[in-house]
């Protein structure tokens, strides 16, 4: 049976506040040893700069992961400087 965490900011001492690739990373492999088997990553709200920075981090995470790290994407939390642009704001 899959468990899938459809939010989460991280776990541990790692957050999605990052823009290292390394740290989300750390974030899916302590989940799936926690039986986690999918993630779905949120990201805090900040400047958008910074989002950027931290959806990069994801993005190249996503990119490097292994199976088992099972990150299927990401979403933008608490977004209110305009109009939703990015598919799974709330």
């Amino acid at each position: 049976m899959k468990t899938i965490d459809i939010h989460t900011h991280g776990i541990g001492p790692y957050d999605t506040r990052t823009t290292g690739p390394g740290d989300i990373l750390n974030i899916a492999g302590i989940h799936g040893l926690s039986g986690i088997s999918e993630i779905i990553l949120s990201l805090y709200p900040d400047s958008v700069e910074a989002m950027r920075g931290n959806m990069a981090a994801v993005r190249e995470a996503m990119e490097r992961q292994d199976e088992e790290d099972g990150m299927q994407g990401q979403g933008v939390e608490g977004v209110s400087s305009g109009p939703a642009r990015i598919i799974g704001i709330h």
